[in-house]
């Protein structure tokens, strides 16, 4: 936000943790306390109606192994600004549902940042790639995923898929024992 420089974009920290009073502290600090606003905790039933609010959502972590917030904000059909860190690239394509940004970089998170706010045009686009490309995530997908990687493990076809030797998921027989006993 200190970056941009801009009153037209306004940022929402949205929960609570251990970082919360840091961050409180660094907003007052840079002087960004109307830029800058915490909703602390929000309930699970009320956050698509707080995503719906929002028109870019940013993700700046960088130990994230499967985002469900950026998740969530994709199934609102959100562009997303995320971190190229860990899995997080695995949800954004670059230019087609959002863009990342240099992992701890802010200069380049502000840059994207005014790409995304100058080009309002480009959001329902990326809204509509976001949704489509959450729609591998959900449960329903997950767990056909899930099962057929279990069928394939049965059939002991596995193997092939994931080229694996077959000879490493033969099960190993237990060593005989080296015992000898003494009548």
């Amino acid at each position: 936000m200190q970056q941009l420089n801009r009153d037209d974009i306004q940022f929402c920290v949205v929960g609570q943790g251990a970082a919360e009073s840091k961050l409180k502290n660094l907003v007052h600090e840079l002087n960004l306390v109307g830029r800058v606003r915490f909703t602390g905790f929000v309930p699970n039933e009320d956050l698509p109606g707080l995503i719906n609010s929002c028109d870019i959502f940013v993700m700046p972590s960088e130990a994230e192994l499967l985002s469900i917030a950026s998740l969530e904000a994709m199934a609102c059909r959100r562009p997303v600004l995320a971190a190229n860190a860990v899995a997080l690239p695995e949800l954004v394509s670059d230019g087609l549902n959002g863009y990342l940004f240099r992992s701890g970089d802010e200069l380049d998170a502000a840059n994207y940042m005014e790409k995304l706010a100058d080009n309002p045009e480009l959001w329902a686009g990326m809204g509509a790639a976001s949704i489509e490309r959450v729609q591998s995530h959900s449960l329903e997908a997950v767990l056909k995923r899930n099962e057929a990687l279990y069928e394939m493990v049965l059939a002991g076809s596995i193997a092939a898929e994931i080229e694996i030797p077959a000879s490493r998921l033969e099960k190993k027989k237990p060593k005989e024992s080296q015992h000898t006993s003494a009548a």
